[in-house]
């Protein structure tokens, strides 16, 4: 059996923010959960308006608010 440290999801639903490191529940996703921002500032400072577009578009990026109901 597995006794190391079992690594869970963000408590209540929360992510970090791949930019500034930041805690949040709500902000934009990216490429299926491989990368989160918490605010345009940090999304900004990894993407351009229009790459962000065309990666929603694709569906590989999204906003949204997490919460604990699904977990």
């Amino acid at each position: 059996m597995y006794r190391g440290r079992i690594k869970r999801p963000n408590s209540k639903g929360s992510r970090l923010c791949s930019e500034c490191g930041k805690k949040f529940i709500e902000g934009y996703c990216v490429y299926d959960g491989k990368e989160y921002y918490c605010s345009d500032k940090c999304l900004d400072k990894r993407y351009s308006a229009s790459k962000y577009v065309s990666l929603y578009r694709a569906g590989l990026a999204y906003y949204s608010r997490w919460g604990n109901s699904h977990e």
